[in-house]
């Protein structure tokens, strides 16, 4: 009765182990993911991009960085082309032309090709990355004209985190997240999702 016992309760131990794996495995994701809100660089682009290949349904692995736009993205009706900053400050003019650039340059290609795309700019971006969330200061209205003036759409990643979270519990698709990034211009409004 003693070895049934035992049996049991090692049943019990090893379910509950692997229950507590899985979980520190999601915990673990999950860092990974709000590393959006504090990273830079290299780091900040991977995740990023495995952001918006689940959220747009893209695979982005063949995608090869020319030191020209951070990521390219072919979709039956549009074209996304961007710029992922992780920066200490706030959104600068700087920022918002510098994906215009990109945006101007891939156009100038396609008119050499003679060929024509629906084409949006993205900027992706971590301002103030090294301030809590809540000490973050809002998407200065300059940048935001800016923005709206060269018909590109600023994404802070917290943004981005809010949407991927929403498309991880189906609240909203991919068609919707797309639409929203083709149509809006400025600051993303995720209200309208």
């Amino acid at each position: 009765m003693q070895k049934k016992l035992i049996e049991g309760h090692t049943a019990q131990v090893e379910q509950l182990q692997n229950e507590i794996n899985q979980a520190e495995k999601k915990l673990a994701s999950n860092l990974r993911y709000k590393s959006v809100l504090t990273e830079n660089g290299d780091r900040l682009v991977e995740v990023v991009f495995e952001i918006l290949e689940k959220i747009l349904e893209y695979d982005l692995s063949s995608f090869k960085d020319e030191k020209k736009e951070d990521f390219l993205i072919r979709l039956k009706d549009c074209t996304f082309i961007g710029e992922i900053k992780g920066i200490t400050s706030n959104v600068k003019s700087e920022n918002v032309s510098q994906v215009d650039v990109h945006y101007q340059t891939y156009l100038e290609k396609l008119e050499a090709e003679g060929q024509q795309e629906n084409v949006k700019a993205l900027l992706i971006i971590n301002a103030q990355r090294n301030k809590p969330l809540n000490e973050r200061a809002e998407v200065h209205e300059k940048q935001i004209e800016l923005a709206q003036r060269n018909g590109s759409l600023i994404i802070p990643t917290e943004k981005l985190l809010c949407i991927y979270e929403r498309f991880l519990k189906q609240e909203v698709s991919s068609e919707q997240i797309i639409r929203a990034f083709n149509t809006q211009i400025g600051l993303l409004n995720t209200d309208l999702m």
